[in-house]
């Protein structure tokens, strides 16, 4: 038999004991009101019976503005209640790789010289030519260059610790495990500060849908995997420790370097980020301190540039491989080419285009965050892929 005791306990674990309490606060505002209805509707029918009735009418009018009051007060505190009660990690749908990939920013695509260009996307100004030669493979390793833009990555930055809504699901880890604070935005007059974890993924979607696996440059990539996660780092959440993992952040911390990527602001524009501003990411801030907090107006920018600086961080580990510098091979660097990467935000809602690092967000932000889906994004990262397709 059902035990209530025990329903309610359920639900105070699976929702919290906020959750349950603005169900309560409703449920007695609710009973609260029918009360002092029906209080008036005995009264009035009463009250012509006979004087004696008459102080009853005077006390009940009191009640009701008693009443009115208790329930305006039991919702004021049932919404500050639920305010408290947000939805964490909400969506539980695992990115699809047909529906969530905006197919169109493969493009341009090259084949011995010969572009094929479809669908709207940030520009590419690439020069292949059409012989390559890379010494080793097959007899002569001569061949034909070809280059397109690879989904190759993808990245989550979430308020809620340990929530992966680009897998549909989120993991608790239990308290004391690694650095689990969560994210937070604080917005003031003054400045305009956002913190939030990353969850890096190697995603090889070619080889996911068993396309193009023939080309010598997407066989080294069959996998899909989980690279890191932001939460066991100790420097990406203390501006210090990654200070003392990366001193070069303190000849970064000075006006002149950062009114320098007020070039790359511009460029980024047009959606032509400058490569040899490397410290810069556009109109979303700068890659120093390399840790989660980041100064933003605008949430969903926020949530890009954490994307972009978290891939700045996997660049100075070695996770973020560059395709496009050597035709031969894949090319590890510490200092990552930002033109030779592209980021579309897939959840909480789909792009409908990707965007180079540091595209402003006043330009394509609009209702990327919608109400209750808990501040959790997921985006996916195209690459350039330069390859040589050796022939003989």
């Amino acid at each position: 038999m059902f035990d209530l005791r025990d329903g309610l306990v359920e639900l105070m674990e699976l929702e919290g004991v906020a959750t349950v309490m603005t169900l309560f606060a409703i449920v007695a505002a609710s009973l609260i009101c029918a009360a002092i209805r029906f209080w008036r509707d005995v009264n009035s029918l009463y009250e012509y019976e006979g004087g004696h009735l008459y102080r009853l009418q005077i006390r009940k009018g009191k009640w009701v503005r008693t009443g009115r009051v208790l329930q305006v007060f039991l919702l004021i505190a049932a919404g500050l209640m639920a305010r408290e009660a947000r939805a964490a990690c909400t969506d539980s749908s695992m990115i699809n790789p047909i529906n969530d990939i905006v197919w169109d920013c493969i493009f341009p695509i090259s084949i011995a010289g010969i572009p094929l260009d479809f669908g709207e996307h940030p520009p590419d100004n690439e020069r292949g030519g059409f012989f390559c030669e890379c010494p080793g493979q097959g007899i002569t390793g001569m061949g034909f260059q070809v280059s397109f833009w690879e989904p190759a990555r993808m990245i989550d930055t979430v308020q809620d610790a340990w929530c992966f809504p680009g897998l549909g699901m989120s993991m608790s880890a239990g308290a004391g495990s690694g650095y689990v604070g969560g994210g937070s935005y604080q917005s003031t007059a003054t400045r305009n500060i956002a913190f939030g974890h990353y969850h890096y993924y190697i995603m090889p979607v070619w080889a996911i849908l068993d396309l193009f696996t023939d080309i010598p440059c997407l066989s080294d990539e069959t996998s899909f995997d989980l690279a890191m996660v932001s939460e066991v780092r100790p420097d990406w959440h203390d501006d210090l420790t990654a200070a003392q993992y990366y001193p070069e952040t303190s000849l970064m911390a000075n006006p002149f370097t950062v009114l320098a990527c007020m070039a790359d602001a511009a460029a980024a524009t047009v959606q032509r980020p400058i490569d040899a501003l490397y410290w810069c990411m556009g109109a979303w801030g700068t890659t120093y301190p390399m840790t989660g907090h980041i100064t933003a107006k605008d949430f969903v920018a926020a949530n890009a540039g954490i994307a972009a600086k978290a891939m700045f961080v996997q660049a100075r580990t070695a996770l973020l491989p560059d395709r496009a510098v050597n035709y031969c091979g894949t090319t590890l660097l510490p200092i990552w080419n930002k033109s030779h990467w592209r980021i579309q935000q897939s959840d909480p809602v789909v792009d409908n285009r990707c965007h180079a690092i540091g595209h402003p967000g006043i330009l394509w932000t609009s209702r990327k965050n919608p109400v209750g889906r808990g501040d959790n994004f997921s985006w996916v990262l195209f690459r350039k892929v330069n390859c040589c397709v050796v022939v003989y």
